[in-house]
């Protein structure tokens, strides 16, 4: 189908996303484009990965649906939302209202339950990879960095989760790692949207620089952060 082009509405390493219409059905429609200029291959890798997840997962009210893909695999098409949770957020410094908060958390745990039934661990949860959508309903996006969870648990092989969500276990140099570093995820998205703020914030750059592949996730300030809140172990 033809697609007219409107505006970019998002920029990151990946790629853009830009907002289209399909001129057949008169469909408005998100575009995610791939990098044109020498992609990495890890970057063809997370769109190849997101198509083949997407196209495999049945229709579900709280995840994003995939419309289509160009033949190159460097176009995907998605159903258009109105907003990403962290924009809505930031629209009130003080935390959303408790009966949107329990509205949305359900429909977030609906859709991760359902991910989890179909043996997709999500990985990247966060306010920014969750969409709301014109009649104010909610869906799970995003999934260039999901796995197949084809063993109870698999090994941790690189980095997994931006590091204000990510899951204690992997900081603390776990070597494998199962669906529930996706609740963790989701527990952090609940607080943000209570708050209006991060709940665990942690300096990016306090890292490990040992090369062994279970200290990818640590970073010690964040850690920190979390006992403070939580308590330790």
């Amino acid at each position: 189908d033809m697609l007219q082009v409107a505006e970019r509405i998002g920029k990151g390493a990946y790629g853009s996303v830009w907002q289209a219409t399909i001129l057949n059905n008169k469909q408005d429609v998100v575009v995610k484009v791939s990098k044109d200029k020498r992609p990495s291959e890890n970057m063809l890798e997370s769109f190849r990965r997101e198509i083949e997840i997407m196209s495999s997962l049945p229709a579900h009210p709280n995840v994003v649906s995939l419309i289509g893909v160009t033949s190159d695999k460097r176009v995907l098409i998605l159903e258009e939302a109105m907003v990403d949770l962290h924009v809505m957020i930031k629209r009130q410094s003080c935390g959303l209202p408790l009966s949107v908060v329990q509205r949305w958390t359900k429909g977030i745990l609906q859709g991760l339950d359902f991910l989890h039934n179909e043996k997709v661990v999500h990985r990247d949860l966060k306010p920014s990879n969750i969409l709301v959508f014109f009649d104010m309903s909610i869906k799970i996006g995003d999934f260039g960095l999901s796995r197949y969870l084809t063993e109870p648990k698999l090994p941790v092989r690189r980095e997994i989760s931006t590091l204000w969500y990510r899951a204690p276990e992997l900081i603390m140099g776990t070597s494998m790692y199962c669906s529930k570093i996706d609740l963790w995820s989701i527990g952090c998205v609940v607080l943000e949207m209570l708050l209006g703020r991060c709940a665990f914030p942690g300096k990016i750059e306090d890292v490990c620089k040992c090369p062994k592949s279970s200290h990818f996730n640590y970073n010690g300030d964040q850690l920190l952060r979390i006992f403070q809140l939580i308590g330790t172990p």
